[in-house]
Parts: C-alpha cells; structure tokens; sequence
C-alpha cells in the first residue's frame, strides 16, 4: 500500500478490504455511521479514544493507520495515551467500563447531558451539582456521564476523585493537589509545593488555559464535599475558583458530585444543582434481580422501600441477607439453645430489625454522617427527645418541641431518620443516637 495515502484513506481502505460495511464497523466500536462516514471523509479525525480501538480492530499500530507521520507526532501520541491512561488509574474507572449494573439514573443522565446543549441566545450551565447522601448514586450518575461523553467524542473530559479518607488535609490542601494535577494535565508543568505560586495565579493560569479550548472541556468531580470547610462553607480558594469559572466566557463545563449543598453564592443563572431521588420501586427490583435475587416482585418491591430506596443500602441488605443470621429476639419460637438461624429476603421484609447487628458496620456510619451534615441543628436536637420516648409522641407535643416543625419533618423524612409513622425514629436510627449514652 503506497505511503502516500492519507489516514482517512487508509481507514477506507482497511475497512473495506475486510469487506465491512461503515454500519458495521460503527457498531464495532460503539459509535455510529456517521462518525465513520466523516473519518474517511477526512472532516474530523478520531480522538485517541477512537484510535486506541480503531487500532485493535484492524490489528495495526498507529502509524500503520496514518495516525502518525513524524516522530514528534509518535512522541505526543504516546504522551497524551500515557498522560490519559495515568489519569485513568489514578482518577477514574476507565469511560468504556460496564455500566449496565446502574438502574434508575436514566433521567438524570439526561437531564446532564442537556446543559451541554443549551440553545443559541439563552444562558449556559457552567457548574452542574449532584447531590446525595452515601450511597445515593452520585458516583453512578457520573460513570453514565462519562461513559456517554467518551462514546460522543465531542469533548476533552477530566475526571477526578477526590481523597476522602486523607481527613488530614484542609481544603486548600485538596485544591493545591487538584491544581497540580489539572494544571500538568493541561500542558502547564507545575512546581513542587514549596515552589508553587500564589493561588490566585494558579487559578488565573488555568482560565487562560481553559479560555484557549478549541474542543469543550468537561471536568467531572468525585467527592466534592472535601472542599468545605468544618462550618460546612465552601472554602474561600475554592470559592474563588468557581466563581471565576462561573463569571468567564468559555466552553468548559463542570460536573461535582458532592454528599453536600456546596453553591450558596449568587450567579445562580449558571449554576445547576441536582438532588438524588432515592430509586423507584421498578428501579428497586431491577437492582434486586441484578443482584441474583429471584424473590416476588412483591417482596422486592417492599424490600426497596425498607431500604429507603438507596442504592448503597441495597447493596448492603443483599450482602448480609444471604448470609446466616443468628437472631437474638427472644420472641422468636427458639431452636436448641435458645438460637435460630435465619435469612431471606422474605425474612428481611416481614422482620428487618433482625439483621440490625449485622448491619450496624457498614448502616451507622451513613446515619452518623446523615445525622452530623444533612440536617439542622434543631432537626437534630428533636432526635434526642425521640431518641429516649418509648412510644410514639403525639405531633402536638412535637409542635412545642420545635419552632419550625415543618422543616424539621422534612429534614427527617428526606434523610429517612424517621419510621414509616413520622413521629418515631427508625430502629437503626435509635440505637445510633441512644449507643452514646448507654454507660451513663
């Protein structure tokens, strides 16, 4: 084959000396016809998501393909696969990852994916905000984000994780280190920390970096919540460079995933904040099948509700009921011994506070996290007089316990503190509350 051909030539021909159709070598790749069509066309050229697959598909390297003519083009070639690959170990699961485990999140998806086709004339979305307690499903909207952008292939896309089990760091720390890393990614070599220059001239490098995209630019941000302070304010270098990236003109996008509100300044024009919706219960089930579970729809259905529809206590639920459990009600008709063994789903529905102990690992830290962050000071003062009542309090007297009863039900109802009679806690939530005061 002459070397004189041109990439897209070559794309042309390789697929049609293997007799395929564009159709099918789309389908081949996960994209469509039209993206082929304009390859070998030579109007666009494969981003190194693409090239990477057109690679393996046709079995031939990069240069073979035309991607590549001279050794500086090899030399950024292989950095920007490197530097692309590095991000993706350290900072994220890779775009084509299976996400056909993920059920409900459809419309949020959706609804994402719309900021980034605002209509001509009428103000962008520049910050984009999931939020959600633990195991609501923030981290899962994001992979169904970057999945489909990667399949796009419209924009650059850098995805980020942040560390928040380094309690250690302030969030300044976290901004230093999230800077660094976006800044090298960009093509600005930064200096070690001893070295770094003031943060306002970071911040001022990176929007003129961002200003010169050709291609928009998507940041995808995991764990956002590292960026408020103990008060539960966002920091003031992160409020700075937000509020720079909403205030200037350019194409980028930013994405964060946070357990908290993070956005209380103005500029609300483009600013979009997004609250998880527990999952349905037809969500419910198909997680329930999806994790082997084979039970009536019924009893899954009820099982959803008992987990508050939250994708993360599912996963736990699911985890310990398909294990023995030794029960320690003593109301129960015992075996030899005074224990019975017992587990199910079924068992779970009729009887959840059985699996209590065995779910007190892995359910308190997200009550206590629940408890500390996502509601008010008064929403949590009403918790310990519920805490101590041994029968539901009537909701007069729940009235004169609160100058604002409305949003304190609310405040508990949404975070799921409460039992299915408004005026008691969940069992869970009781002994998480009283579990401090018990050696007293």
């Amino acid at each position: 084959m002459s070397k004189t051909k041109k990439w897209n030539e070559i794309l042309r021909y390789e697929r049609e000396s293997r007799g395929w159709s564009q159709k099918e070598l789309a389908r081949s790749l996960d994209t469509d016809e039209k993206r082929i069509s304009e390859w070998e066309r030579g109007n666009t050229k494969p981003r190194p998501y693409y090239r990477a697959k057109l690679c393996e598909r046709f079995g031939k390297n990069a240069a073979e393909l035309g991607f590549i003519e001279k050794q500086n083009e090899v030399d950024t070639f292989t950095n920007e696969a490197q530097q692309s690959s590095r991000l993706t170990d350290k900072n994220t699961v890779s775009f084509w990852i299976d996400t056909s485990y993920i059920v409900g999140r459809e419309e949020v998806l959706h609804q994402q994916l719309a900021y980034l086709d605002t209509p001509m004339g009428k103000p962008r979305v520049k910050l984009s905000i999931l939020c959600g307690i633990t195991g609501a499903g923030k981290t899962s909207c994001l992979k169904l984000l970057r999945k489909h952008l990667a399949i796009q292939d419209l924009h650059e896309v850098y995805s980020y994780v942040f560390d928040i089990q380094a309690r250690d760091k302030t969030p300044i720390e976290h901004l230093d280190i999230f800077l660094a890393e976006l800044l090298n990614w960009l093509g600005v070599p930064q200096p070690g920390l001893p070295k770094l220059p003031p943060l306002h001239e970071r911040i001022a490098r990176f929007m003129k970096e961002i200003a010169k995209k050709k291609t928009p630019l998507i940041l995808v941000l995991d764990d956002f919540q590292v960026a408020l302070e103990p008060d539960g304010n966002l920091a003031t270098g992160w409020q700075q460079l937000l509020k720079d990236l909403i205030e200037a003109d350019h194409s980028t996008t930013l994405y964060i995933a946070s357990r908290e509100t993070i956005w209380q300044q103005r500029e609300r024009v483009f600013v979009a904040e997004t609250e998880i919706d527990p999952l349905s219960e037809e969500a419910g089930v198909q997680m329930w099948h999806n994790l082997g579970f084979e039970e009536d729809e019924t009893v899954l259905r009820q099982a959803t509700g008992k987990c508050g529809g939250n994708p993360g206590m599912i996963e736990i639920v699911a985890q310990h009921v398909q294990r023995p459990v030794m029960s320690l009600d003593w109301s129960e008709a015992p075996l030899e011994n005074g224990v019975q063994e017992q587990q199910g789903l079924a068992r779970f529905v009729h009887n959840p506070h059985y699996l209590s102990h065995n779910l007190a690992i892995d359910a308190y830290p997200l009550i206590e996290q629940i408890i500390s962050t996502q509601i008010s000071l008064e929403a949590r003062e009403l918790l310990n007089t519920l805490a101590i009542a041994p029968v539901p309090l009537a909701p007069a007297l729940l009235r004169n316990l609160s100058q604002t009863p409305g949003l304190v039900y609310k405040d508990l109802r949404r975070t799921a503190l409460l039992a299915r009679d408004n005026q008691r806690l969940s069992p869970a939530t009781r002994r998480r509350i009283r579990a401090p005061t018990t050696h007293r």
